[in-house]
């Protein structure tokens, strides 16, 4: 717990219905008198200046600690869906799965394609995808070349999640057009 030491005709912000020595005692655990009466004050759980005074997973807002919430995209599957081959040139077309397992809503999502060579075959974009849903898409991308598809959610790293370390799926095969 932090300790400040205050002023009471300045600190108001804890509680604007009372005055401010009220508002110490009443949003401190513990309190006794300093020098130039100013208070000692071991802030209460959960309330804050800063965000040094809450914990990692928290944000410092409106003096009260809140829990920080985010989105998780992960891919959580991807198929060739279809795939035809014409004048030198394969076109598949992938079925890519993705769900938004965090606790608030994801948006403007950009997700990509990228050969084993980390080429970009495709970008394809996502409105939004709400916590707990998954998110179906039918991507078709045209090559010449076999390739093993990487699938990445978030290549940029816009959306805060909780967890950014899941933001990519290997394709587990070469694709490609075989005659």
């Amino acid at each position: 717990q932090k300790s400040v030491c205050i002023n009471p005709e300045t600190f108001t912000s804890y509680c604007q219905q009372q005055t401010a020595q009220e508002n110490i005692i009443s949003t401190c655990k513990s309190y006794q008198m300093c020098d130039d009466k100013k208070l000692v004050c071991s802030l209460k759980q959960g309330l804050c200046e800063s965000k040094s005074d809450c914990g990692s997973d928290e944000i410092c807002e409106n003096n009260a600690c809140k829990k920080q919430l985010f989105a998780n995209l992960k891919i959580n599957s991807a198929t060739v869906f279809n795939t035809k081959y014409d004048k030198g040139v394969c076109t598949t077309v992938f079925e890519v799965t993705v769900e938004n397992n965090g606790s608030i809503t994801a948006s403007k999502i950009g997700w990509n394609i990228l050969d084993s060579g980390k080429n970009l075959l495709g970008n394809f974009p996502i409105k939004e995808i709400k916590p707990g849903n998954v998110f179906t898409l039918y991507p078709q991308v045209s090559f010449k070349k076999a390739f093993i598809p990487v699938f990445v959610i978030d290549i940029a790293n816009k959306i805060p999640e909780s967890n950014e370390n899941d933001n990519a799926l290997s394709f587990k095969n070469v694709v490609g057009c075989f005659n």
